[in-house]
């Protein structure tokens, strides 16, 4: 079936006032042809009419204009939903947007600590554990330990790790990792020995 919107309410105003063409009357007969549907939603239309002509205020009645009129309508709420659409995601960029700015900002990477000792130093790593670096050594650690607790090393120290089985603590030397949960030991790299 066709829909009623292919063929224009003008025909269908003419056909069922009787003052349509002969082109138009056949063309009608077609649209109607094609599906039962068709047929049966234009015999309503007629019953529809016949009933309205008793009223001589249908006579006065511009169903063209009033029909823009609805369409008219129709546009502008459909105008009214597109900018609340817009408004609305306008909004929802907005938020997502200065929730990143805000994190941004609020967030900073965590700092690496750089240090070569240049005699025999002890230091302090931030969960507590003790490294006795001889001179030369390098560490390399973050300000703070996360779910982690990892080091870089070049040199030679004594290492107190403090017991921690929740983070295990790694140390990278030489393209090895070590990994101890909480004990002392000294520990020399490779490179420690050229030189």
């Amino acid at each position: 079936m066709k829909n009623p919107n292919d063929i224009s309410n003008e025909l269908m105003l003419k056909y069922l006032s009787d003052t349509v063409t002969t082109e138009e009357r056949e063309a009608m007969e077609a649209w109607m042809a094609e599906s039962e549907e068709n047929s049966k939603y234009i015999q309503q239309l007629k019953s529809l009419w016949a009933n309205a002509e008793s009223f001589s205020l249908l006579d006065s009645i511009d169903l063209e204009e009033n029909w823009k009129g609805v369409q008219g309508k129709l546009n502008k709420h459909e105008a009214a939903n597109n900018r609340i659409f817009w408004r609305v995601a306008a909004a929802v960029i907005f938020i997502v947007s200065a929730a990143f700015l805000v994190k941004s900002l609020m967030y900073t990477a965590p700092q690496q600590m750089i240090f070569t000792a240049q005699q025999q130093t002890d230091i302090t790593l931030p969960d507590g554990t003790l490294v006795t670096m001889k001179e030369g050594a390098t560490l390399k650690y973050p300000e703070e330990f996360g779910n982690e607790r990892r080091v870089e090393f070049e040199g030679e120290a004594f290492f107190e790790v403090e017991r921690d089985t929740e983070r295990p603590f790694i140390i990278e030397a030489d393209d090895t990792e070590t990994l101890v949960l909480g004990t002392s030991f000294n520990l020399k790299t490779a490179t420690s020995y050229s030189g």
